[in-house]
């Protein structure tokens, strides 16, 4: 048997057959090798019976034998797997034409080690079974061809699509809508384009929609055009380090609450400022959680000696040895003399990733209030701002706080402090107090009912609290814009000067950096990163610094 090319025309004496041959779907070497060595070469044609049968109207008996053969333009023809049509010749003739088709018959006892067969054989096991990814090979078959999907289903469906569809010159173009012919692309062919076109010679790094376009104007046309493109633009590393920061928040709001008062502290420096009288540049703050009392100090340096000796002297010596310390990771929290007197009192210390001081809001929000009184202080009474950093303190632990609805001081002690406004002008209960000064039993009977009244207080300013940061929480989710990030997945980071909040050094400077991998992930939002070469960061970042790199 001769097998006729895939698709091809027929050419028989005195007239010629188009003939649909579908595409091999398994390889047919073997076959036609067993079927040609079982042969007798001196036998009478084998055609001649099946020829015969075909002809026959007694042919019909033998319907199971002759299923396998059709006779066209009076010649045999066997229908083999995978749908291929095949000629079916004599044996002299097959023997004659043995160089013809050497690679599916060899007449040698031994024609496995022909190595010119093996070879032959090998490509054709290879191009047997392979199948084509590219989109246009079906509407290539049929408008060149004629050749269809198998299933009646798929070749109704193919030939609605390819009304849209015409060759020329050997390539598919699709008909626009506009009229305009498109020339249908490869998925190789679709890279090159859009890479070109995105960021080659004359690329303007577009966005998804405007490449999309771009490529339609341009004449070019695949069925995955605009999800392709919408990808290739995610992907451009170009792109990704130059996009616009992310101004919605990532995670949800963290609750801080505390069970009761001096559980938990915020410490956080305030500048350098402006050099005091005495030389002092740096305000050491601690804010108490429950209570919001605030405690601070001016130094010369911010040292860690200096710290770990306010933890004691302003914290511990005064309200007790607490269950944690809040600061961010500078050195004068994070150092040899904090890390000893934190760990003899048995002190938890959680720290917030750097620049990002919403890590450790409670401390900011002071900080920010202590910089507004006392800058009006000085403003209002001149001299250095030490000497009226006592007088804020005053000021801000006798204020109401608008999260507890009360006011530090009366947290702390039960009662309010008195004001020099009061003295000024006598307010009732310094009237009161001079009617009972002469009797110490009502004073201390008027005390102790405000201490008795203080863990009431206490309650209802938790409370209080609790429902506030509710209200904030609902607000803040308003804004949220979830960015959870795994283990093993790669982000860029903010570069530094983004970060740290200062201004770029060049115009054509990129807003992020990288790509790093997530070597750990913590429910708080914060993340700890690897460089390419497995280089871990020592400091961990908050997710707002972080997006998905797309490779």
């Amino acid at each position: 048997m001769l097998l006729q090319p895939w698709g091809s025309q027929v050419s028989f004496e005195g007239s010629k057959v188009d003939i649909t041959i579908d595409k091999r779907s398994m390889p047919i070497t073997d076959l036609l090798k067993e079927k040609f060595k079982e042969q007798n070469l001196d036998a009478e044609d084998w055609r001649t019976p099946i020829r015969a049968k075909l002809m026959s109207p007694e042919g019909v008996a033998d319907l199971k034998v002759l299923k396998d053969y059709v006779l066209i333009a009076g010649d045999l023809y066997r229908r083999l797997p995978g749908g291929v049509l095949a000629r079916c010749v004599s044996l002299q003739e097959a023997a004659k034409k043995l160089t013809e088709v050497h690679e599916r018959c060899c007449e040698l006892r031994d024609g496995e080690q022909c190595s010119f067969c093996q070879h032959q054989h090998e490509s054709d096991q290879v191009y047997a079974t392979f199948v084509s990814s590219d989109w246009r090979t079906p509407f290539l078959e049929y408008l060149i061809e004629n050749v269809l999907p198998q299933t009646s289903q798929a070749a109704t469906r193919l030939k609605k699509l390819a009304t849209r569809y015409f060759v020329e010159g050997g390539i598919l173009f699709r008909k626009g809508f506009h009229g305009d012919p498109l020339r249908c692309l490869s998925l190789a062919e679709s890279q090159t384009v859009m890479k070109e076109a995105h960021s080659g010679e004359c690329g303007e790094h577009q966005g998804k929609k405007r490449l999309y376009q771009l490529l339609l104007t341009l004449g070019y046309y695949w069925p995955t055009m605009k999800k392709d493109t919408a990808d290739f633009v995610k992907s451009c590393h170009t792109c990704q380090l130059q996009a616009n920061l992310i101004h919605t928040h990532p995670t949800s709001l963290q609750n801080m609450a505390t069970p009761w008062p001096f559980h938990t502290w915020g410490l956080d420096l305030i500048g350098p400022i402006n050099p005091s009288s005495g030389g002092c540049i740096w305000i050491l703050v601690a804010t108490e959680y429950f209570t919001k009392w605030v405690e601070a100090i001016p130094l010369r340096k911010a040292t860690g000696a200096a710290v770990a000796n306010f933890i004691r002297e302003h914290i511990i010596t005064r309200f007790g040895i607490p269950h944690k310390i809040i600061s961010d990771n500078g050195t004068p929290f994070v150092n040899k003399n904090v890390k000893e007197v934190l760990e003899h009192y048995r002190i938890k210390h959680r720290r917030s990733t750097p620049y990002y001081p919403q890590g450790n809001g409670q401390a900011e929000a002071t900080n920010r209030m202590l910089l507004r009184i006392l800058s009006k202080m000085v403003f209002d009474y001149g001299k250095g701002w030490n000497s009226h950093l006592a007088d804020t303190l005053w000021a801000y632990r006798g204020s109401t706080k608008t999260a507890t609805g009360f006011t530090p001081f009366s947290l702390v002690y039960g009662t309010d402090a008195i004001s020099p406004t009061e003295l000024l002008v006598p307010s009732p209960r310094i009237l009161h107090g001079m009617d009972l000064e002469a009797d110490a039993d009502i004073c201390a009977e008027a005390r102790v009912a405000d201490l008795e009244g203080l863990e009431e207080a206490r309650e209802l300013a938790q409370a209080r609290s609790l429902r506030y940061h509710q209200k904030l929480a609902d607000a803040y989710e308003k804004t949220l814009q979830t960015r959870i990030f795994a283990k093993g997945q790669m982000v860029l980071r903010a570069v530094d000067h983004v970060r740290r909040g200062l201004p770029s050094p060049s115009k054509f400077a990129p807003n992020w950096e990288g790509p790093y991998l997530i070597r750990e992930a913590y429910d708080s939002g914060y993340y700890k990163l690897s460089t390419a070469d497995g280089t871990t960061l020592v400091d961990p970042i908050n997710g707002k610094w972080l997006k998905r790199y797309y490779s």
